[in-house]
């Protein structure tokens, strides 16, 4: 067993240098002489959970397309590896009985690193994210252990019809960019290790722009030193990077593809909805939602049990502000293959009579009771909170508009609704997927 401290060499603390009080929301922002940010939201949820989470602008969009690969692969490459002195067997065994968890992710617009821990191992936590953010190790052996792991996984995967199905649907909503390429062998074997590792080692050089949320059973004077020994103490240059939109935009107009995989008697379909957002704000995002939601009701009593023909229907509506303001409508559902048609010219009809008219005000209502009851009810967890603050740090918008969720639900319309509707499920920007089995003739 490895014994002694986590971190062999401790950084020297930092300090805070300014304090802020958010008192509605009973979140504290503390600024530290790197330039961090910590925002702190004690809560009384679950007595045994902290939830920490740092993100800061950049990520893959900063990555060329020939490094893309390594970059997405940067943090298994490191989990595979280790952290300081320690690979993934001597780290479990030298945390066991202790709950101290983090994980690093380099999405395509940030670089973040998240944990969750418990009060009694708060410390040792904080050492582990320590070492995650600073001491990533490569060893070369864990590394060739996890292309054998991955290569065996992508050996069948194009036999799949639902591969078949995802592939088709991200080259094309992404106009074949080689920033939109599915995971293919061939495309694996492109590796570089040590450029990944690399690569890991840079996004994660500089804690200037980083803001960090901690959210849980805390005690703000007890883990400050804490925060200002191995948050402040984390390297800072000053760095002040921003994403750049490298993210591939959707095609225009109308669009059909079949896909022909498989044995299965099962058609699925896919249908996307894609476009530059007007608004989006949290109540553009509540008006997308409502429609959503609407829609698959809509859908399921007509298709499922007025035609007696689909077997699940999805859908779901995401607005987003970075890098571009953009939106996605997906509808996704399964039926007989001799439905595939049919189906769709019913679902359509619903989705233009929602665009006409709107909800109705039954309708409205039922979305506003049920998200009301599901928000209080997740607003008295640590993982609502924790995302809230991290949604808000990195879009920009006030902290204090987090607790307007309530307002935001009894100011939406039925207008408001039918408006969603008629952007977000925009005929001119469709693109229909359908995946058949082999021996059934194409819709």
């Amino acid at each position: 067993m490895v014994s002694g401290p986590l971190v062999a060499h401790p950084p020297a603390p930092g300090r805070v240098t300014s304090t802020r009080q958010f008192p509605a929301l009973g979140v504290t922002e503390w600024r530290l002489s790197n330039g961090a940010r910590v925002l702190v939201k004690p809560t009384d949820f679950k007595a045994d959970q902290i939830l920490v989470g740092a993100s800061a602008p950049g990520g893959l969009s900063l990555v060329s397309d020939a490094d893309l690969l390594n970059g997405m692969l940067a943090t298994s490459i490191v989990q595979q590896s280790g952290y300081g002195q320690y690979d993934p067997p001597a780290l479990r065994r030298r945390l066991a009985g202790k709950v101290a968890v983090t994980f690093p992710v380099i999405s395509e617009t940030t670089e973040e690193l998240g944990g969750l821990t418990a009060p009694a191992d708060l410390a040792t936590f904080f050492e582990l994210f320590y070492l995650t953010a600073t001491e990533p190790r490569f060893d070369s052996a864990a590394v060739a252990a996890f292309r054998s792991q991955v290569r065996t996984a992508l050996v069948n995967r194009d036999r799949q019809p639902s591969t078949a199905l995802a592939d088709t649907v991200t080259i094309t909503m992404g106009q074949n960019s080689p920033r939109s390429q599915p995971l293919t062998l061939a495309r694996f074997e492109t590796l570089d290790p040590a450029r990944a590792f690399a690569i890991y080692r840079e996004r994660f050089s500089d804690f200037s722009n980083f803001t960090f949320t901690i959210v849980g059973n805390v005690n703000p004077d007890s883990l400050k030193p804490l925060v200002e020994r191995w948050i402040g103490g984390l390297p800072a240059r000053g760095r002040k990077e921003k994403w750049v939109d490298r993210t591939p935009r959707p095609p225009l107009g109308q669009i059909t593809k079949v896909i022909r995989k498989g044995k299965e008697p099962v058609s699925r379909q896919v249908v996307l909805f894609t476009g530059e957002a007007g608004a989006t704000n949290a109540a553009a995002e509540l008006a997308g939602d409502a429609a959503a939601q609407i829609l698959e009701t809509r859908l399921l009593e007509r298709l499922r049990e007025a035609m007696g023909a689909t077997y699940s229907v999805d859908v779901n509506t995401h607005i987003s502000a970075i890098p571009r303001k953009n939106y996605v409508t997906a509808i996704a559902f399964t039926a007989t293959p001799a439905q595939a048609d049919s189906l769709w010219s019913a679902a359509w009809e619903v989705i233009a009579s929602l665009r006409s008219d709107g909800p109705t005000a039954d309708e409205l209502q039922k979305f506003v009771e049920q998200t009301r009851r599901t928000t209080e009810v997740n607003s008295r967890t640590n993982f609502w909170w924790s995302g809230m603050l991290g949604d808000h740090a990195e879009s920009g918008e006030p902290l204090d508009d987090i607790n307007a969720w309530g307002k935001r639900l009894d100011d939406l319309t039925i207008e408001a609704v039918r408006d969603a509707a008629r952007q977000y499920l925009d005929p001119a920007r469709l693109a229909r997927f359908v995946l058949l089995p082999e021996a059934t003739a194409a819709p």
